[in-house]
């Protein structure tokens, strides 16, 4: 009876761990998507930036 009783409570704890690390992989996995949308932000922005700064370019060249 004891050794059953053992057996669920670590059972239940393991079932408690998985369940913390589903999450916290669930966690860093958006943080990881939330970055790389940032960074596809950021990659556009430099890339309308530096359109932006040819044209002034070859405008005082011109």
């Amino acid at each position: 009876m004891n050794l059953m009783l053992m057996k669920k409570k670590l059972d239940a704890f393991r079932q408690i761990k998985l369940m913390f690390d589903y999450n916290r992989f669930r966690l860093y996995n958006l943080k990881v998507e939330n970055l790389i949308a940032k960074y596809e932000q950021l990659k556009q922005l430099r890339e309308e930036i530096q359109g932006d700064y040819f044209l002034i370019y070859d405008e005082l060249l011109s």
